[in-house]
């Protein structure tokens, strides 16, 4: 296997071989370089021509899949709840004192409705998985020449050819139930992470960042694909730490402020609240397009990274101990 240095010499691997030499007639016929060209601003050169190229794909996904749950999420659930009152009552209640003091029953009872609130919010943002699914695999597609796609990978089973919406939507929704056991996976392991201390937490984020792109493009999922993941963080230490921290401010700060700042905009104009609604659900969906945008830059560094990464996978016996299992 040939040892990445970062000066894009290359081993006497076959695989590295096929996957390092020819760098000018890759990047001409549209395929991402090996673990030598890991850089990112050929990165995202790669990933915008993706996602420009199949826009129109994924913002029928995001069409699909996000805005009907935006829809539930804002004129159903959020009026329902109505979170920002419940939260304030509660706070009122509980250090307030005087007239808004509570006995420990009314308290329990507003934070049973706090966390039942949060529970239906991730379960239906949950489902939006099935976009980012969706995202992977057109990345994946689109560079199979540079990276072949693994026999029990969601790419292998698009079709030869131009993708169809319908083969993309179909691989994405058999992907779905595998990719969302491996997310609780990930986001359970990162939130009891940082409960306890934060800097676990932080690293369980860091390390399992790839999970995701294991499920789509590996075909494995769970624990294995976390397992994946660790591998690209020990491999590529600086390119995965600078893609997990970019990836968090990109999505987590970035576009959150994003979402805040234009639902303070909409209550700026004096709207209806069905009117604020719709401005919401806009938001949610323009959120959920960059969004993709993101994980299509994670995909392909991936891709990258693919190709040293897999004999460690079969060294392992990750795959064996599955097809036993």
């Amino acid at each position: 296997m040939a040892e990445f240095d970062g000066s894009g010499s290359n081993g006497p691997n076959v695989q590295d071989n096929y996957v390092y030499e020819g760098r000018d007639e890759r990047e001409s016929s549209g395929s991402p370089g090996g673990p030598s060209s890991v850089n990112f601003s050929g990165i995202i050169k790669d990933a915008w021509s993706c996602y420009k190229e199949n826009f129109a794909k994924i913002l029928l996904l995001v069409l699909l899949v996000t805005l009907p749950l935006a829809i539930v999420q804002v004129y159903v659930v959020d009026m329902r709840f109505d979170f920002g009152g419940v939260y304030g009552t509660v706070l009122d209640m509980m250090y307030g004192g005087g007239e808004a003091a509570a006995s420990s029953q009314e308290v329990s009872n507003l934070t049973l409705r706090l966390v039942l609130y949060a529970l239906i919010t991730a379960l239906l943002e949950s489902v939006s998985l099935i976009t980012e699914a969706g995202a992977v695999i057109l990345v994946g597609e689109k560079f199979k020449n540079a990276a072949p796609p693994e026999p029990d990978s969601f790419v292998e089973e698009i079709p030869a050819g131009k993708v169809s919406f319908s083969a993309l939507f179909e691989a994405a929704v058999r992907s779905f139930p595998k990719l969302w056991v491996t997310m609780f996976i990930v986001r359970l392991a990162t939130s009891m992470g940082l409960m306890l201390c934060v800097i676990p937490g932080l690293f369980l984020y860091y390390v399992y960042a790839f999970s995701a792109y294991s499920v789509e493009l590996t075909g494995l999922w769970g624990r294995r694909a976390t397992f994946v993941s660790s591998l690209c963080t020990r491999r590529f230490p600086k390119q995965s730490l600078i893609y997990a921290l970019s990836f968090y401010l990109f999505t987590g700060v970035g576009l959150s402020f994003m979402v805040e700042g234009l639902d303070k905009l909409f209550k700026l104009t004096g709207l209806n609240a069905g009117m604020l609604g719709a401005f919401s659900v806009g938001a949610v969906c323009l959120k959920q397009l960059l969004f993709l945008f993101a994980v299509s830059c994670g995909a392909v560094l991936f891709i990258r990274m693919l190709p040293v990464i897999d004999p460690l996978i079969d060294e392992s016996g990750v795959r064996k101990s599955r097809e036993n299992s």
